[in-house]
């Protein structure tokens, strides 16, 4: 039995197109999706309606002569041939020229869900959860078999490889993929997660198209558990990533979001036990600072040093008496050191040396005065040096 190679085939597929006329400068009408303006200046895009797409491509030569610049979304009349890329075994239009025709009507179905959506406030800033900084438990609603899946375990694996995974198998595009996600994050909305990741890889705006399901948008907005929309790369958008508590560009950036990296946890860590310690420290030094303080008032109120303080005051006291009695004495010996010398100077011993003498009567009276005595009288003469009898024989008044 002959085979065929496979170059042969697509071969006599590619004659198939070339012998139909239909193929040639046929104008098609569709929207445009995954449009791509390479450096090279040549558009490859895909042309769709509600049911169908087709792969397009148009050469800088033909690009250059459109006079707008094609969007996903936008509704376009073009025309060229249809014909076989024979490496991919692909068919694909090759387009010669393009017009607008008006707003897509696949785009505008999205845009009219959106409207409705944001006027329904399931959009809004006020009903978004906060993501915990601290996860422990963290949910992937995505293909088992995807690489978002890897992507995000490579991550975590690599910045916090304790966290425990849950991860969901969904269908991410084709018929029953939005049924498979709702399914999946009511389930595990159920599981008492810490925060939940939702998406994919990138692809196509159709292969998207499960996660701008009005059931999925919905459900996201319904789930006690914060959400973080990862669809595709930085630039796809859809509704996910309005509804969800957080948008991140890439499956992988959403786990750096939601995760702590090891290094800077241990870097917490550490600085957490230099505060403590400097806490405890301050703290032990607050609590010795009281404790001598309280031990010195103890001390002070004590009645020991109480007696102390009081026989302080005593030896005070009585140091203070004996100065006063030592000054008191000092005074009253000086007194009477002049007393003595004036009792000296006074005595009747020197006054009779000066000359003075103490005359007595016969009954030993002191006379001071010569009325005292009369003639005839016999008087005692007290000298200092002696005594004598006199007779006093005449009285004479001075």
């Amino acid at each position: 039995m002959f085979c065929y190679t496979v170059s042969d085939v697509n071969k006599f597929i590619k004659q198939i197109f070339s012998y139909e006329e239909i193929f040639y400068n046929i104008s098609i009408k569709g929207e445009i999706s995954n449009f791509i303006h390479h450096k090279s200046g040549h558009m490859y895009f895909t042309l769709k309606d509600e049911n169908s797409s087709i792969k397009c491509v148009m050469f800088r030569e033909q690009a250059d002569c459109v006079d707008f610049f094609p969007q996903n979304g936008m509704s376009v009349v073009l025309s060229g041939d249809v014909s076989v890329y024979e490496r991919d075994g692909a068919y694909q239009v090759y387009v010669a020229r393009m017009s607008k025709d008006g707003h897509g009507l696949i785009q505008k179905k999205l845009d009219d869900l959106k409207n409705k959506l944001f006027d329904e406030g399931l959009f809004d800033s006020k009903n978004k959860k906060q993501i915990p900084k601290n996860v422990r438990r963290i949910g992937v609603v995505t293909a088992r078999s995807g690489a978002a899946l890897q992507d995000i375990i490579q991550v975590l694996s690599r910045r916090l490889p304790i966290l425990t995974l849950y991860v969901y198998d969904v269908l991410v595009q084709g018929d029953g993929a939005a049924a498979s996600i709702s399914k999946a994050l009511s389930a595990a909305d159920e599981d008492g997660l810490d925060v939940l990741i939702v998406g994919r890889g990138g692809g196509s705006s159709e292969d998207l198209d499960p996660f701008n399901d009005e059931g999925v948008v919905r459900k996201i907005c319904e789930l006690r558990t914060p959400v973080v929309s990862a669809v595709g790369h930085e630039t796809d958008f859809c509704l996910c990533d309005l509804a969800a508590d957080l948008r991140a560009p890439t499956p992988s950036a959403a786990a750096e979001m939601v995760s702590l990296d090891k290094v800077e946890l241990i870097n917490a860590i550490d600085n957490m036990r230099e505060i403590m310690n400097m806490i405890i420290k301050n703290n032990i030094d607050k609590y010795q600072t009281l404790i001598l303080d309280l031990k010195n008032r103890l001390d002070y109120l004590s009645p020991r040093n109480y007696i102390l303080r009081y026989y302080e005051y005593l030896n005070k006291l009585k140091e203070r008496l004996d100065f006063l009695i030592f000054d008191l004495l000092e005074k009253y010996r000086n007194k009477i050191n002049i007393y003595d010398k004036l009792l000296k100077i006074l005595s009747s011993d020197n006054v009779l040396k000066r000359g003075y003498a103490v005359v007595f009567n016969e009954s030993g009276k002191c006379l001071s005065a010569a009325s005292g005595a009369g003639v005839g009288d016999i008087l005692n003469v007290k000298f200092f040096d002696g005594e004598l009898n006199v007779l006093v024989v005449k009285k004479n008044k001075i």
